[in-house]
């Protein structure tokens, strides 16, 4: 029989985190140090590198509109001005929409992550709405 998988390090703060955040860490869990959190319609990826040392949180929240995009482009841009610590990007092969926040691990306490998810899952959950109702994105199961 094989020993149940228990998180250590940065893996095993992560996981409290988000277990402190209300989700279900072993629904979640991807693999050692990947979970996906559903908030909302938004789906949040959440990835631990050891080797750099980074903590990356994507939220892929909506495609882009098949036309006019210059609006949203502007908003995207004028918002990464202003939602201090996440960034909005764009992945060009899937045209995703994506707010990411990262965080090394050495600056990683439970009550700075905690705030910082906490964030992250929020606004995506508030984005994607105004994406697709604001600018005409489209909800990633609308566009096959």
């Amino acid at each position: 029989t094989i020993a149940p998988y228990e998180p250590h390090g940065i893996s095993y703060t992560i996981e409290e985190m988000l277990a402190q955040s209300g989700y279900n860490v072993k629904l979640s869990r991807l693999g050692p140090n990947n979970w996906e959190i559903r908030q909302g319609s938004a789906k949040i990826y959440i990835s631990y590198h050891e080797k750099t040392g980074l903590i990356e949180g994507d939220a892929y929240l909506a495609l882009l509109p098949r036309g006019n995009i210059k609006p949203i482009y502007e908003f995207l841009l004028r918002q990464n001005y202003v939602i201090e610590g996440l960034t909005f990007s764009i992945n060009p092969k899937g045209q995703d929409i994506i707010l990411s926040l990262m965080i090394y691990d050495r600056y990683l306490n439970t009550a700075t992550g905690m705030r910082l998810f906490k964030r992250l899952f929020e606004k995506a959950d508030y984005y994607d709405n105004v994406l697709v109702e604001q600018f005409g994105a489209l909800w990633k199961y609308e566009a096959g």
